[in-house]
């Protein structure tokens, strides 16, 4: 459910991450004076013809096609909705924030013949306030945008609460981040990775060493990717995106504004993983990692990947990181002064 989506169309990574370098500013709109009525199906036919554009590459085309939209019915919230997207993906956050918020406004006044939900229009576009935001560097504002769309649908269908948390982090608000912490079940890398930090900046070392553990279990190259940027080649296919060593130079660039406020969190991840514990179960899940791409026989790969989901499964790390405490020293300037929760 990220961004709008007419039906027929299809859906785009659900995860909504930040975009890539400026390309070209979006269109200004101008007004339609015909007061005429729009036939039914004529708006949603133009929006998904210009989310098919965009997904070929054609974003200046797209945009057009969606500002055409929003020429016919300024008052509907689904326009600028697309148009938020597209001017993400175009580099401009600032126009980006503009179509976001006009979309979350013209939502909160619903009618019938809307295309979307008000309500998922609503946390879609406050989604994407979020997104600008925290490209424009706005932290606060960026987690507040998040904390507004988590208001609308507390299941968090968009797993914005990894968002949320990150933010408040790099705002420096360690308690309103803890309050926002993404739950284990279902957290990706990324999730299990800012949990980590939160939970040291809070002092709750055991967590941090179960989410931290966690973070590495699920994508093999995050600590080098922390330490240097730079990620080790070993030789494995990898069919989950979030496992890659593309993502994990790209979790690592993005919690870049946290780590460089408190580079003492990268060495309390460092520490975690040099211990005994930790170390033999990486090295244990690499090796079962490369059996698995070089078995063929589905009743084997099966043992492997029991193997793997045991390594990863969180009562087994729960249980065995107090020896992990047990051995490492804590230090006030390693979990911030807090109250430890061991």
């Amino acid at each position: 459910m990220n961004g709008f989506v007419p039906r027929g169309g299809r859906r785009p990574n659900p995860r909504g991450r930040p975009p890539g370098p400026p390309m070209h500013r979006g269109p200004r709109l101008a007004p339609r004076f015909d007061d005429s009525p729009v036939p039914d199906g004529v708006i949603e036919e133009i929006l998904l013809e210009a989310r098919e554009l965009a997904e070929k590459g054609a974003i200046r085309t797209a945009m057009e096609r969606a500002g055409e939209a929003v020429r016919l019915d300024a008052s509907r919230p689904e326009g600028y909705l697309l148009l938020g997207e597209f001017n993400l993906l175009d580099g401009d956050p600032d126009e980006a924030l503009r179509t976001f918020s006009a979309a979350r406004a013209k939502a909160a006044r619903a009618r019938q013949d809307f295309l979307q939900d008000p309500t998922e229009v609503r946390l879609l576009a406050a989604t994407g306030e979020g997104h600008a935001l925290r490209v424009l560097g706005r932290h606060k504002d960026a987690a507040l945008a998040y904390a507004a769309a988590l208001a609308e649908d507390a299941s968090d269908p968009l797993g914005l609460s990894v968002h949320c948390c990150e933010s408040w982090l790099a705002a420096g608000d360690t308690v309103r981040a803890c309050g926002v912490i993404p739950p284990v079940d279902g957290a990706t890398p990324d999730a299990h990775l800012v949990a980590a930090f939160a939970c040291m900046r809070a002092g709750q070392r055991k967590e941090f060493v179960v989410r931290a553990r966690l973070a590495m279990l699920n994508n093999l190259y995050v600590l080098s990717a922390l330490v240097s940027g730079e990620t080790p080649d070993f030789g494995l296919v990898h069919g989950v995106v979030d496992s890659t060593p593309e993502a994990a130079r790209g979790f690592a660039e993005r919690l870049g504004p946290i780590i460089k406020a408190d580079p003492s969190l990268v060495d309390a991840i460092a520490a975690v993983a040099a211990a005994p514990g930790p170390a033999a179960d990486m090295e244990r899940f690499l090796i079962c990692a490369k059996r698995l791409t070089r078995e063929a026989d589905p009743l084997v790969r099966e043992g492997i990947t029991r193997e793997i989901d045991l390594l990863r499964d969180e009562a087994r790390i729960r249980a065995t990181s107090d020896a992990v405490l047990a051995d490492w020293d804590f230090t006030d300037a390693t979990h911030g002064g807090g109250e430890v929760d061991v």
